[in-house]
């Protein structure tokens, strides 16, 4: 369930003996579905209270919404493509763009909704623009820690997975979380396409396509830091797809010489997130 409270400023001229109830409202709010021409999909119903407009007297609009369960046309994939319109959303959001929600009277309204004004806004559906927000920065840290290289089979097929060195290490992944995220939050698998440097140059790709189970904790807040998630997960024989022999040989002799090699690693990450209302996947969330 969530609550919201609005103030609005009320601009009435106090010589205006204006005093006006708005009865309590019902309203459905709805998602587009795979195509623009599917039917919008239900998600919630939001309430709010009795709204008393005064002169010169502040306006508070309280409202409640309940999400019972997430609907499965809403999770998911679409057809021919990886992505279900709940990742859609979300992948908009975090890179920063709108988002379309869309409001409508309720097909249920409130009981004490006169009942002329519900038949009117049933009729009727807004759309409302949701600015994204850039989660450019929400992995605050990516190490892949006590990392071992298996060496390609020489044999191999160049073109074929066996021709490519393994890597396997310990992912440590540490996500900024909203303020406002005074709930529990659990990534149960994780996966990431990453780019591996060593010296600024470029060595490979790292191709971790399959999910990897996961573990995450939750760090409280400090006085300098909102709350953190520190998540953790095992990967083994990972292909790590060369594409500069030069800075690759540089780094296997620096190993086979016992000298330590620090890697870079930029990667975009996919998190699947376990909530109360079912398993969430969050993609391409830079690192």
């Amino acid at each position: 369930m969530a609550e919201a409270t609005i103030e609005v400023d009320n601009n009435i001229p106090d010589d205006i003996p204006l005093s006006i109830t708005i009865p309590p409202l019902s309203f459905d709010v709805l998602v587009n579905g795979c195509e623009e021409t599917d039917p919008h999909i239900y998600l919630a119903t939001t309430s709010s209270e009795a709204i008393h407009i005064e002169p010169k007297a502040p306006m508070k609009v309280n409202a409640t919404s309940v999400v019972r369960e997430l609907p499965d046309s809403f999770t998911q994939k679409c057809p021919n493509t990886e992505l279900s319109p709940l990742d859609t959303i979300l992948g908009d959001y975090i890179q920063g763009k709108s988002a379309t929600i869309y409001v409508r009277g309720a097909q249920n309204p409130h009981s004490d909704t006169p009942e002329f004004i519900g038949q009117f806004l049933k009729s009727i559906t807004v759309p409302i623009p949701v600015a994204g927000q850039s989660f450019g920065d929400i992995v605050k840290e990516f190490d892949i820690k006590d990392v071992h290289f298996g060496m390609p089979d020489p044999f191999a097929d160049p073109k074929s997975p066996e021709s490519n060195p393994r890597m396997s290490g310990t992912i440590m992944a540490l996500a900024e979380l909203p303020k406002e995220a005074n709930f529990n939050i659990d990534v149960n698998r994780i996966r990431a396409t990453a780019d591996v440097f060593h010296k600024g140059k470029k060595m490979g790709v790292l191709e971790l396509k399959e999910w990897q189970k996961a573990q995450s904790k939750r760090v409280e807040a400090t006085k300098t830091e909102g709350p953190m998630l520190m998540v953790q997960s095992r990967i083994k024989d990972a292909p790590l797809r060369i594409t500069d022999q030069d800075v690759f040989s540089d780094v296997i002799e620096k190993m086979l010489f016992g000298k330590g090699v620090k890697l870079e690693v930029e990667a975009l990450v996919d998190m699947e997130i376990a909530t109360v209302l079912g398993g969430l996947k969050m993609r391409n969330i830079p690192g």
